[in-house]
């Protein structure tokens, strides 16, 4: 299956610096976003070495080097896409903690993350924090991925609303991230995809400022390009408040 995707990131309106990062291998057909934290240096270089190790990884795998390619082991119940996703992401948790490890200034810098491969009319995503990653299509739409924050935890547990969650003093606090621990948990989704869907990875800066209805709205507009659609969430994002900086990928499919 075919796809053209447009990837853009916005600073906000209450940051100074930008401590998101993308990057879209097209070749491998893997895109990844992440959203850095611990001060501007931290932060930056924690999403920068996140989105670079994961597509690298993708570029040197090889079903040939066996075990060695799978060095955080295989999971019998995911398919092969599913497992490169979690080992690439594991790669990129390791090699966030050796640069800390080295430097005491990079003490504590993390990174959330959210890729999605295509194979086929197939499409993984793999997370790991808040960043999300939607599916659209002409029928509605549907989040993809679980946020790993304590807000959710709530939700889940049904001991706050949908409504009490958008406001939550406590709404950024994520409960995984790249960096945090020797070990990490990735979830992977995977999903068929049709002619005309849409799939969506972004930071929560631009998922926490608009609705999921909003973003809908958008997305679907057929008269308007991928560009113009990126354009229009970044805008209602900073009406929403743009307190954060707004990273996001839209990738559109079409049939061969």
């Amino acid at each position: 299956m075919k796809a053209s995707f447009v990837a853009q990131t916005d600073v906000g309106l209450k940051r100074k610096d930008n401590e998101d990062s993308y990057l879209i291998d097209e070749g491998n057909r893997i895109f990844v976003v992440a959203d850095g934290m611990g001060g501007h240096a931290a932060g930056d270089l924690a999403s920068r070495v996140a989105v670079e190790s994961i597509c690298d990884y993708f570029r040197r795998y090889s079903p040939a080097a066996g075990a060695q390619a799978t060095p955080y082991g295989v999971n019998p119940d995911l398919s092969e896409t599913g497992n490169k996703i979690i080992n690439a992401v594991c790669v990129a948790n390791d090699k966030i903690r050796q640069i800390a490890t080295r430097n005491e200034q990079l003490a504590g810098m993390g990174t959330t993350v959210v890729c999605a491969h295509l194979d086929g009319h197939v499409v993984t995503v793999g997370n790991v924090g808040d960043s999300r990653g939607y599916l659209f299509r002409q029928s509605g739409y549907r989040q993809l991925t679980e946020d790993h924050s304590w807000v959710n935890e709530q939700l889940q547990k049904n001991l706050i609303t949908p409504e009490d969650a958008r406001v939550h003093p406590w709404r950024n606090v994520i409960t995984r991230a790249l960096g945090s621990r020797d070990a990490i948990e990735v979830d992977v989704f995977e999903e068929r995809v049709r002619a005309g869907d849409q799939i969506l990875l972004c930071t929560d800066g631009l998922s926490s400022m608009l609705d999921d209805v909003t973003m809908f709205e958008i997305i679907s507009d057929a008269g308007a390009s991928q560009e113009r659609k990126c354009d229009r969430l970044i805008e209602e994002a900073k009406k929403g408040g743009g307190v954060d900086n707004i990273t996001l990928i839209l990738v559109r499919f079409m049939e061969d």
